[in-house]
């Protein structure tokens, strides 16, 4: 039976040419796949006859749409059993998702420079928009951050069809800052920035870049944003002496994923969480469900979710030692909505088992010499990679790369590289992949 990997079940804010992955059975040696899609559950529609584990949709799908898949697998000995059905749901007209991969990496907010430049090229035919106005841009956090980042967004309608090696001086000209600011990337999943001044699109190619203003050294704060491979597609400038305009361009293929919102009637969510003494619940992740978009209370309790299209959502309130709260609320065009909600008592009832979730739960000791153990645990079977990386980003260590069974788990890192190298002492990020789920951590090497 095949296992599928991505999208997660019941993923939202897809592309409109959604990209679909899956795995056979671990001993299985199949010689082709049949792929079943369409909005009904479960799915009946024969969509590809494959000799691959992935498929792309060459048709746009609806946008708003919930859609059902499943695949079976075949060789000479016969077919198997069907997979588990999934779902998925394209993005809402009028938010526009470009982007299918699923590796992260830290732009369009890198900071490892004081002052860093993220320029994306988007084409036209990918936007598939007429000419309107953008009033708001989004980006697929795959890690948190530990400090918020300031920054800098602008916007350019260009004719230009890949980004060349040119210094920021030159590539800056023209550009329309929209939004400027300071923005905490405290939980993973799509977060959303209206912008101060609405962009007019013109219909054709866009640039899209993101500015991030440190200072100093920059900061390893190595929060991760989803991107697809695009030759020529993205570029970046750093420095740590200012907005220096003779800083010549690093041409990449990391255009990180992007949702531009093209919607007009847009609303917003506000409120305070507290707990049963009614004192405020800092770092509660709050998320809209149906769209994912995701946020975090702040140290009194607030929260605001902004750019929600009109419709009817579950917004769900979790904290780790709380039960996790859910409330339905319906958005009218432009409207404004306060919901408060009352988390009540920390839950220290020994005799409930939590239920088994994939996570990374940490290492320890941290700070750490020669050695740390991870702990992290699997709800659903497939490929898990544990990998640690240096404050620069590079790899420094695959400590697993393995299919799970669903379960607990421990890892050893014993302070080596790849090639059974000492490490130096320093910051090391620790990233864990999994079927539906991407987390990073960090870990103190003090020798």
């Amino acid at each position: 039976t095949p296992v599928l990997s991505y999208p997660a079940d019941a993923a939202t804010m897809l592309a409109l040419h959604p990209y679909l992955v899956w795995n056979p059975t671990p001993g299985s040696i199949p010689t082709g796949y049949k792929l079943y899609c369409d909005t009904n559950n479960p799915p009946t529609t024969l969509v590809a006859d494959l000799t691959v584990n992935n498929y792309s949709f060459p048709a746009p799908l609806a946008s708003g749409t919930t859609y059902y898949w499943k695949v079976t697998a075949y060789n000479d000995c016969g077919s198997s059993d069907a997979s588990p059905v999934f779902s998925f749901t394209i993005a809402p007209e009028g938010m526009v998702v470009i982007g299918t991969g699923t590796n992260s990496y830290l732009y369009p907010f890198c900071m490892h420079r004081g002052y860093m430049q993220s320029a994306s090229l988007y084409t036209a035919d990918q936007i598939n928009q007429a000419a309107g106005t953008i009033n708001f841009v989004g980006w697929e956090c795959t890690s948190t951050a530990v400090i918020p980042v300031p920054y800098r967004i602008y916007l350019k309608n260009t004719t230009i069809t890949e980004i060349q090696e040119t210094t920021w001086g030159d590539f800056s000209v023209g550009l329309t800052l929209v939004k400027e600011g300071s923005y905490f990337f405290g939980t993973t999943g799509w977060h959303t920035i209206s912008f101060d001044t609405p962009f007019h699109y013109a219909g054709e190619n866009l640039i899209v870049v993101v500015q991030t203003t440190y200072g100093y050294e920059g900061h390893p704060n190595m929060k991760q944003f989803r991107y697809t491979s695009s030759p020529g597609m993205h570029g970046s400038w750093g420095s740590n002496y200012g907005d220096s305009p003779n800083v010549v361009c690093t041409v990449s293929d990391r255009r990180p994923n992007v949702l531009l919102g093209f919607l007009n009637d847009i609303g917003t969510i506000s409120g305070n969480v507290t707990d049963a003494d009614n004192q405020p619940l800092s770092e509660v992740r709050v998320t809209i469900e149906e769209l994912q978009f995701t946020t975090a209370t702040a140290v009194n309790g607030y929260y605001q979710m902004r750019n929600i299209p009109p419709g009817n959502y579950t917004l769900s309130f979790s904290k780790r030692n709380y039960q996790t709260c859910t409330q339905t609320v319906t958005m009218a065009a432009g409207g404004e909505l306060w919901i408060d909600v009352n988390m009540g008592n920390v839950d220290n009832d020994e005799n409930i088992q939590p239920a088994l979730v994939t996570a990374l739960n940490g290492n320890y000791p941290n700070p750490f010499n020669p050695e740390t153990t991870i702990s992290y645990s699997v709800n659903k079977p497939g490929r898990v990679k544990l990998e640690v990386y240096n404050i620069r980003g590079q790899l420094v260590r695959t400590l697993v790369d393995e299919y799970h069974a669903s379960g607990q788990y421990k890892q050893v890192f014993n302070a080596r590289d790849n090639r059974g190298r000492s490490v130096a002492s320093g910051v090391y990020l620790l990233r864990m992949t999994a079927p539906g789920y991407q987390k990073a951590s960090k870990m103190i090497l003090m020798q």
